[in-house]
């Protein structure tokens, strides 16, 4: 492994073709990653298979905040931008709710990507980590706003969510 390599690894799963083209070219959208790596074959997104419904609700945090990013200064940028959130509310979306996660539970394997849905209106994902199973319970692994730069969470996953406003439910992404 190298920088180089490295690089073009981070590359390929953060850009919507696997090449920086611009800042409206960056998966900037978490199921926006979850969509495009699983058509790359990256990762296989298994929320609707566990369960997952329908989530209706816009994306389009970024034009609705452009203030919040330099970028959007830009006119260009900010029509790319709203354009690319035109399409992804044209595609499908699926999420566990929270109460359901302890009940779909058993279908989330070691590794799995957990990426906690946000009630914030036009975000989509508001927090990631990585799916950790100890002592028979679901857990997460991920890098908190306080405290340890990564921990495992001490509450299982479905309870933790249940304690966080900002989240009402997962989407599972598999690596392949």
């Amino acid at each position: 492994p190298t920088l180089d390599a490295y690089t073009r690894e981070l590359a390929r799963i953060r850009y919507r073709t696997g090449v920086p083209a611009g800042y409206p070219s960056r998966l900037h959208y978490f199921s926006d990653w979850i969509a495009s790596n699983d058509e790359r074959g990256l990762v296989e997104n298994v929320t609707r298979e566990l369960g997952g419904v329908q989530d209706e609700e816009p994306i389009n945090f970024m034009t609705l905040h452009p203030d919040a990013y330099r970028q959007l200064e830009d006119e260009g940028v900010l029509q790319e931008i709203r354009e690319m959130e035109a399409t992804l509310n044209t595609r499908p979306r699926w999420v566990i709710p929270q109460e359901r996660i302890e009940e779909v539970a058993d279908g989330i394997q070691d590794g799995d990507i957990i990426a906690a849905s946000s009630t914030q209106p036009g975000l989509d994902i508001a927090h990631t980590g990585i799916a950790i199973w100890q002592e028979g319970r679901l857990h997460l692994m991920h890098a908190p706003l306080v405290g340890d730069s990564v921990e495992i969470s001490p509450l299982p996953l479905a309870q933790r969510l249940q304690n966080i406003q900002a989240q009402d439910g997962i989407m599972v992404a598999r690596p392949r």
